[in-house]
């Protein structure tokens, strides 16, 4: 996370340093913190609240903000979707993917 935050804050693109650093979230951080979600089965909301907070915790060292801005407000301003979001998307999208393996299959 320290080193996504060290090239996004780089003197040379001072100007892009938001739009880079959450491309880089989206790259490196959640790759990282959605290893094979779409595998997890007993998933907690105690597992989902500390992925949030580690997400949110990186955007709000990226733009700046102070830890107690709350995290609706970041996300709403930066467009970032809630981790709980992004680790339903990739379960509907491996559902799907195994769903179109059976079809394929009876054919």
């Amino acid at each position: 996370m320290n080193e996504i935050l060290a090239v996004a804050k780089s003197e040379a693109l001072q100007h892009r340093r938001i739009e880079i650093g959450i491309h880089l979230a989206g790259a490196c951080l959640n790759t990282k913190l959605l290893y094979s979600a779409e595998t997890w089965i007993n998933l907690t909301k105690g597992d989902v609240k500390k992925l949030e907070v580690i997400q949110m915790n990186f955007y709000k060292r990226l733009i700046g903000l102070p830890g107690g801005t709350p995290n609706v407000a970041v996300m709403k301003e930066l467009g970032i979707m809630p981790m709980e979001y992004k680790i339903e998307i990739r379960m509907l999208m491996e559902y799907q993917r195994i769903l179109q393996m059976s079809v394929v299959e009876r054919r």
